[in-house]
């Protein structure tokens, strides 16, 4: 989402410019925040997110979001970074690496080795995991 005065193709050359993004991905909509650090998403993000879900039911489609919990993810990474401490989490590690990494994935929101954003993919890797530790 870019201010009214600034168009998409500007916003595209210049990443400063963009106010909000949320991403799609057929009718699943994930990743959305705000890109001004003293704007909350739910200020500015309402026609942001009427326009992705006009996208996501173009299809026919009901649309699916998918979100990171802030207050979970905080507390999944203290954990990781030892401020914390989680018999689940610790478990977790042990025993599924693979959800793990996609639990602190989604919680640190830095996307895993070999994966470029966190997508449906580490949601969907990640979903077991959330479960156990939640």
């Amino acid at each position: 989402m870019v201010p009214i005065d600034v168009s998409a193709a500007d916003a595209q050359k210049d990443e400063s410019l963009q106010v909000a993004s949320i991403i799609t991905h057929g009718n699943v909509l994930f990743g959305a925040r705000s890109l001004v650090n003293d704007k909350p998403l739910y200020e500015i993000g309402g026609p942001l997110l009427q326009a992705a879900l006009n996208q996501a039911t173009s299809q026919g489609e009901q649309p699916q979001a998918i979100a990171s919990l802030d207050g979970l993810c905080e507390w999944t990474t203290s954990c990781i970074e030892g401020r914390g401490s989680s018999d689940a989490l610790d478990a977790l590690q042990a025993e599924d690496v693979a959800s793990f990494e996609a639990v602190k994935a989604i919680a640190t929101g830095v996307p895993r080795a070999g994966h470029s954003v966190v997508g449906v993919g580490t949601y969907r890797d990640g979903e077991v995991g959330w479960k156990r530790i939640a």
